[in-house]
């Protein structure tokens, strides 16, 4: 299940980032992958580390870096900048930046994020120290309402999912998205197009126009 799962993730990894990064380096990156996918993982802030020689191991032969005499056993941590965590128990993100510090030499310069699968219900502030982040998987959650989406118009994101989410089904979702978040070149899996964009921006400018008729009309008028 493990292995099948991480296959997945990596070829989405490939599908999301080769049109505009380099092949061979976001390839590495692949490859360098830390996968807490199946783990039942509740609390990351605690979890990520007692689980990470299984989310990550070592190849085989290699021996874990050891201090020295008298030394505390130094704790390993992963060079990358991806992070699977689909399919597990999740509910609050405010605890995830506190565990990825704790597995990732430099948790700041995450880019590639799964959370699909999960319980989550808000985004909040919770992903805002990720400033690096490029790929957001939040397909398969509980999220709800247009509003909560709104945190995500603060990072550079080129693909984000959010199909199988309450708020797939809200009216004019994928115009929203694509006109809260403009550097998106993937929703869902599918390709933004020019003709997205254009129509986006149009049902943008209707709204706010629909919005300043009303003000000046007040109510009752």
């Amino acid at each position: 299940g493990r292995e099948a799962g991480k296959q997945g993730g990596v070829a989405h990894l490939g599908e999301a980032l080769v049109p505009w990064g380099a092949t061979e380096r976001w390839a590495t990156m692949a490859n360098k992958m830390v996968d807490y996918s199946f783990l039942n993982i509740t609390d990351a802030a605690s979890e990520l580390r007692l689980k990470f020689d299984i989310a990550f191991p070592l190849p085989e032969g290699k021996a874990a870096p050891a201090g020295g005499e008298g030394a505390q056993k130094k704790e390993r941590k992963a060079p990358g900048c991806c992070i699977r965590l689909a399919n597990n128990a999740i509910e609050d993100l405010t605890p995830l930046y506190q565990g990825v510090s704790t597995v990732f030499i430099h948790p700041a310069l995450i880019k590639w994020i799964d959370l699909s699968f999960n319980n989550i219900k808000l985004i909040g502030e919770a992903l805002a120290l990720f400033t690096e982040l490029n790929v957001l998987y939040l397909h398969a959650n509980g999220i709800e309402n247009l509003k909560d989406l709104k945190p995500l118009q603060s990072f550079n994101l080129r693909s984000l999912t959010l199909h199988g989410n309450p708020v797939e089904e809200k009216k004019n979702y994928r115009l929203f998205v694509v006109n809260l978040i403009p550097s998106l070149n993937q929703l869902d899996f599918s390709p933004i197009t020019r003709q997205d964009r254009e129509t986006a921006s149009a049902h943008s400018r209707a709204l706010k126009g629909r919005r300043s008729q009303q003000d000046k009309s007040g109510p009752g008028r």
